[in-house]
């Protein structure tokens, strides 16, 4: 007696019902767009649109634990000027490659931003500005290797873990 064949999982969309496989093509298009709305075109970095939900909840939550926040923001040197001489093709290369060597050297907890234009953000939750300094020096680093002559200027600032200043502070 031959023994029945379990259903197989749904793995192919041609079985799938039509209306519930258009239903997960909307959800997921939707999911795309906010994602797209949520990032960056050019660097792939989260947008200044997010910046602030995140601090917030990341400065209450180190409150809680009593730990440190530090926050960098920088932007290229001479950045008009690489595009004026070099055109906006190179600058963009630049502003992409920012987005890789931050997105390449952080932790999973940290987060960066784009500003607009060539101004950007990293913000370090439980970290000290020693180390977000430390942070800065290896992205110098990978960014000096593929673009040996772009500098940027960094300014980071902590709160906590003892004393919490407001984001508005």
């Amino acid at each position: 007696i031959p023994k029945p064949q379990p259903k197989p999982a749904i793995k192919d969309n041609r079985i799938m019902n039509p209306m519930v496989l258009a239903y997960y093509k909307v959800v997921n298009r939707a999911r795309e767009l906010q994602e797209m709305n949520r990032r960056d075109a050019l660097t792939g970095l989260f947008n200044k649109a997010v910046f602030n939900n995140f601090l917030q909840r990341n400065i209450s939550f180190s409150k809680r634990i009593s730990f440190p926040l530090s926050i960098a923001f920088f932007d290229v040197d001479e950045f008009k000027k690489i595009n004026d001489t070099l055109g906006h093709q190179k600058g963009d290369e630049i502003l992409m490659t920012i987005g890789g060597v931050l997105t390449g050297t952080m932790r999973d907890v940290d987060r960066a931003f784009r500003f607009g234009g060539d101004e950007f953000c990293v913000v370090f939750p439980g970290t000290y500005a020693k180390n977000a300094c430390i942070f800065f020096d290896r992205f110098r680093e990978g960014l000096s290797a593929i673009f040996p002559d772009v500098s940027v200027s960094i300014g980071i600032a902590q709160t906590g873990p003892q004393i919490f200043h407001e984001a508005d502070d």
